[in-house]
């Protein structure tokens, strides 16, 4: 709406957008099209989420080689939570009708502001409200799928060059699209290569891996107001705050660790005999977010964490399924496991799809000012407003010289004396020189 391209920061007028845009773009493109707001983003996550559970599928199939692991998979990443089921056990017994209740969930179960738990519903925080990922995930899956095939599958030496070279044009395209994936990309990549080693096999990943991904970098490095120093400090635990760490894993991730340190132990009966070299360098996304702040918001090392439950979801579903083929009371250990990893998650999910909350950023009065700002100022205004998460000017198309603080210090960007010198303008103040 504002010829905001190549796009420069909404919320920080002037400096460039260092977020990763690509699947807001195509939702752009759908509106200019003639699509509502609410369709352009609806149906390219409804295809983006629908694509994940295939790769999930796919790749875990490869993996494995375990049909039903595969199908574990998918359900496991999607409905992630921990034991915070457990408050069902105070909140049943006073509910009165368990009907009434489910259709008015007084709460998260995967997620508090306090509590402990911190983790979060893969769909609910992550997939649904940070879109980027949403792209970000199924390219990492058609990249780490590719490399399995190349690294514990594939004999021909030409076959497993041309994988290679495949992964590293995809990993290419992550910058733009889900900068943390493409991070990622590179140092999984490079440990991988110290374990497998096949110089001219990791060349063909990491040559256009580097050659498609550098005008990109170069392009978003040119006129941001990224502070790198922002990203990098140590830290230790997560965001677990006071919370005994042990504790605090268990609560957040549920029966999830303890299956897959079964799934390690065994691994000589369980897995593939490259799997466990091919999953080692995916603990490093476990290990480095819990001693090391790799954002400037500490809940944000979740987008590399997230990558280690994902790389870890099919050694837990193997030994899920091996369970599920043993007699009666493996069946419903099984079971009851599974149970146990989703229902939290399924209750988040629920309370989202039930519409028990409504999370309203935009209201239509917000919308209906958003279209008359545009309609009354030119393409490319700088709009002056308050600082708030849910201004109208986000749906303009025309960058404000101040966004919300808390978005842009959670990017690492440095806004230098905007909000000091916006809060003078109001005050009538500000020397027009």
């Amino acid at each position: 709406e504002g010829g905001n391209y190549p796009p420069q920061h909404p919320e920080l007028a002037g400096t460039r957008l260092t977020y990763p845009f690509l699947v807001d773009m195509v939702s752009a493109l759908l509106v200019r099209a003639g699509a509502s707001l609410q369709a352009a983003l609806f149906w390219p996550n409804l295809l983006l989420a629908l694509a994940l559970v295939v790769l999930l599928y796919h790749w875990s199939r490869l993996l494995t080689g375990d049909r039903l692991a595969a199908a574990f998979v998918p359900v496991i990443v999607l409905f992630s939570g921990g034991f915070g089921w457990t408050l069902l056990r105070g909140e049943l017994p006073a509910a009165g009708s368990t009907w009434e209740w489910l259709s008015r969930l007084p709460h998260n179960y995967t997620i508090a502001p306090d509590g402990g738990l911190r983790w979060g519903n893969a769909l609910t925080t992550l997939l649904v409200p940070q879109r980027s990922l949403l792209l970000g995930l199924p390219l990492s899956l058609v990249v780490w799928t590719w490399w399995w095939r190349a690294l514990g599958r594939e004999t021909d030496e030409a076959r497993r060059t041309r994988l290679m070279a495949g992964a590293g044009v995809v990993a290419g395209l992550l910058p733009l699209s889900h900068a943390h994936s493409f991070a990622l990309a590179l140092a999984l990549g490079a440990v991988l290569a110290l374990l497998f080693r096949r110089g001219r096999t990791w060349a063909a990943f990491f040559v256009p891996a580097l050659a498609l991904a550098a005008p990109q970098l170069a392009w978003s490095a040119r006129g941001s107001a990224l502070e790198t120093s922002a990203f990098l400090g140590w830290h230790f635990g997560w965001d677990r705050s006071q919370a005994n760490p042990v504790w605090f894993w268990l609560y957040n991730t549920g029966v999830f660790i303890p299956l897959l340190l079964v799934a390690l132990a065994l691994h000589r009966r369980l897995l593939p005999p490259p799997l466990l070299r091919f999953y080692l360098p995916f603990t490093l996304c476990f290990v480095a977010p819990n001693l090391l702040r790799l954002s400037p918001w500490i809940w944000d090392n979740i987008k590399f964490l997230f990558y280690w439950y994902v790389a870890s979801a099919p050694l837990v579903a193997l030994v899920l399924a091996r369970l599920a083929r043993g007699p009666l009371l493996a069946r419903a250990a099984a079971a009851a496991l599974l149970l146990a990893l989703v229902l939290a998650g399924a209750l988040d999910v629920w309370r989202v799809a039930s519409g028990a909350v409504a999370h309203v950023i935009f209201d239509s009065e917000a919308m209906a000012f958003a279209r008359e700002m545009a309609r009354a100022t030119a393409p490319r205004s700088v709009i002056a407003a308050s600082p708030a998460y849910n201004s109208p000017v986000l749906l303009s198309g025309r960058p404000g010289v101040l966004g919300y603080t808390g978005h842009i210090w959670s990017q690492g960007l440095n806004a230098g004396r905007r909000e000091q010198d916006l809060a003078r303008f109001y005050a009538g103040q500000l020397d027009p020189a």
